[in-house]
């Protein structure tokens, strides 16, 4: 399938970017400029999702904690990064003290 011819009317910046070109490779310098200018849309894309995440995270109710300050998240979290990782009993403490604790 044949991509769908576009006439390209550079603007002032482009021309002068393509004006150190070499003769021959006009293609593969507007190809390469397109290129980075797609890496650099991704990249504010990606910026503005984190910054929409935050704004929703800063709106959020902050989540439910005990006396001590302690969120059961931070109670699971704890519990997945302990020395016995992987035994059957650490996977029931695990489980048993989010039971308790909630």
């Amino acid at each position: 399938m044949k991509p769908p011819k576009v006439t390209f009317y550079p603007t002032e910046e482009a021309v002068a970017a393509l004006k150190g070109a070499p003769p021959k490779k006009i293609s593969e310098r507007v190809n390469d400029l397109i290129r980075k200018g797609v890496s650099k849309e991704r990249e504010e894309q990606t910026k503005e999702n984190y910054d929409q995440y935050d704004r929703e995270l800063a709106a959020s109710p902050p989540r439910k904690r005990d006396a001590k300050g302690i969120s059961s998240t931070m109670m699971m979290a704890q519990r997945l990064f302990t020395d016995d990782e992987g035994s059957s009993e650490a996977d029931k403490d695990l489980f048993l003290s989010a039971v308790e604790n909630a």
